[in-house]
C-alpha cells in the first residue's frame, strides 16, 4: 500500500480510536459535562490536577498538570508533558508524550513520539513512531507503522509491522516485526515491487474510471472538464473539502459525547449505545469513502482529464483509450519515490475539488428544474 493510502488510513484509524474509547465514556458524576473541553486550544498548566477522567478535543491540546483518570483527545497536535494516571487514547497528525502514563497508551496519527514513562502498554498506529532513549515502557509495545526506531527500553516484548525499522534500546520479552519492505533488499527487486504495485494501482484506477463512464458519465466529465479548465480554483475547493472532512469527523465525536453524556445522565444506555455504534458507523463510513476517493477516483479524474489532451478521433471506445493512457502516466509519476507523494497530493485536491463542484452544481441544477406546484383552487373559490 502506498505511503499517502497509510497516511490516510492511520488518520481514520486514530479517529476510530478516539471513538471506541468513549465506550467508557459515561461514568456517573454531579457534573459530566466538566469532563468535556473542546476548543481550538486546550491546556491543563503545571500545577493544576482534574480529579476525573478528560476528554478533550481542538487544535492543540497539551497536558502538562496531572489527570488523576483517563485521558480521551483527538487534536491536530497533542503534547502529554505531565501525569495521567489511568490511560491515555490519542489520535491526532502529531502525538508527543514526555511525561508519565500510569495504563496504556494508545495512540494513532502521522509522528506519534515517546520520551516519557508507560507503565502498562504501549500501542501506537500511524507512520513515524519514535521511542526516544529517555523513554520507557514497563509492558509490550504493538504497533503498525512505516518508520520505527525505539531507542528506549522496553520491559515487556515488541510486535508489529513496519517498512523501516531499528531498535538501540534494550527490549525483556519476545521480539516480533514484520518488515513489509525489508529495506535491505537489492535494488531490482525493489523497483520490480514499485512495479508491481503500480501495475494494481493502474488497473484499480481503469476500471474505477470505466465504472464512472458507465454509471455517472455527467459528474465523471464534469469533474474532468473542471480539472483541465479551472485546476487552481479546483486546488483550493480541494482544500477546504479536506478540512470539511476532518471537521465532520470531530463533530461527529463531539455530538456523540454530549449526546451520550445526557442520555446516560437519564439512564438510557439503549440510546446511548445506539448513538455510539451509529456515530463510530458515520465516522468510519465517511472516513472509507475519503480513502477510497484518494486512493483512486482521483488518479483517474485527472488521468481522464490528461487524456483529453491527446488527439484520438472520436469513436465508441475514444474515452476509455483516454482514460487508459492518462491514467497510466498519472500512476507512473505518482509512483516515484519522493516526488511521487507531492503529485499524489496535488492529484487528490484538485480532483476533489472539481469533484465537490460538481457535485454541488448537479444538486443546485435538480432544485432549479423541479417546477414549482401551482396551488389548488378550493371548490368554491370561483373567479367573478
Amino acid at each position: 500500500m502506498r505511503r499517502a493510502t497509510r497516511r490516510l488510513l492511520a488518520l481514520a484509524a486514530g479517529i476510530a480510536i478516539a471513538l471506541a474509547a468513549t465506550v467508557s465514556v459515561l461514568a456517573q458524576g454531579p457534573n459530566p459535562l466538566d469532563k468535556l473541553f473542546t476548543g481550538e486550544t486546550i491546556v491543563v498548566p503545571t500545577g493544576t490536577t482534574v480529579d476525573h477522567d478528560l476528554y478533550a478535543f481542538g487544535s492543540n491540546v497539551t497536558i502538562s498538570g496531572t489527570v488523576n483518570g483517563d485521558l480521551v483527545t483527538a487534536a491536530a497536535r497533542v503534547v502529554i508533558d505531565g501525569t495521567v494516571t489511568g490511560d491515555v487514547f490519542a489520535a491526532g497528525s502529531e502525538v508527543i508524550m514526555t511525561g508519565t502514563v500510569g495504563g496504556d497508551f494508545r495512540a494513532a496519527g502521522a509522528q506519534i513520539r515517546i520520551d516519557g514513562q508507560v507503565a502498562e502498554d504501549a500501542a501506537v498506529l500511524g507512520s513515524d513512531l519514535f521511542l526516544g532513549s529517555a523513554g520507557r515502557v514497563r509492558e509490550d509495545v504493538l504497533f503498525a507503522a512505516t518508520d520505527v526506531v525505539l531507542e528506549g527500553d522496553v520491559a515487556g516484548g515488541i510486535a508489529g509491522t513496519a517498512t523501516d525499522y531499528r531498535r538501540r534500546g534494550n527490549v525483556g520479552g519476545i521480539e516480533q516485526v514484520t518488515l513489509a519492505s525489508p529495506p535491505d533488499r537489492p535494488a531490482a527487486d525493489r523497483t520490480a515491487a514499485l512495479a508491481i504495485d503500480a501495475l494494481r494501482q493502474y488497473i484499480v484506477v481503469v476500471l474505477v474510471g470505466l465504472a464512472f463512464l458507465r454509471f455517472a458519465p455527467r459528474l465523471f466529465r464534469a469533474s474532468v472538464e473542471r480539472v483541465r479548465r479551472q485546476p487552481l480554483a479546483a486546488s483550493g475547493v480541494g482544500v477546504v473539502a479536506l478540512l470539511a472532512y476532518v471537521a465532520a469527523l470531530l463533530g461527529l465525536l463531539v455530538l456523540m459525547l454530549i449526546v451520550g453524556l445526557i442520555f446516560g445522565q437519564l439512564d438510557f444506555s439503549g440510546v446511548v449505545a445506539i448513538d455510539i455504534v451509529g456515530t463510530v458507523v458515520a465516522g468510519l463510513g465517511l472516513s472509507l469513502g475519503v480513502i477510497v476517493f484518494a486512493a483512486f477516483v482521483a488518479d483517474a479524474i485527472v488521468g481522464m482529464a490528461i487524456g483529453r489532451l491527446l488527439t484520438i478521433s472520436d469513436g465508441p471506445w475514444a474515452d476509455a483509450i483516454r482514460l487508459a493512457i492518462g491514467s497510466a502516466m498519472v500512476v507512473v509519476v505518482t509512483s516515484f519515490p519522493g516526488v511521487g507523494g507531492i503529485v499524489k497530493l496535488l492529484v487528490v485536491l484538485v480532483a476533489l475539488g472539481a469533484f465537490c463542484n460538481d457535485l454541488w452544481d448537479q444538486r443546485r441544477q435538480r432544485r432549479v428544474a423541479t417546477p414549482a406546484i401551482p396551488p389548488v383552487a378550493a371548490p368554491g373559490d370561483a373567479a367573478t
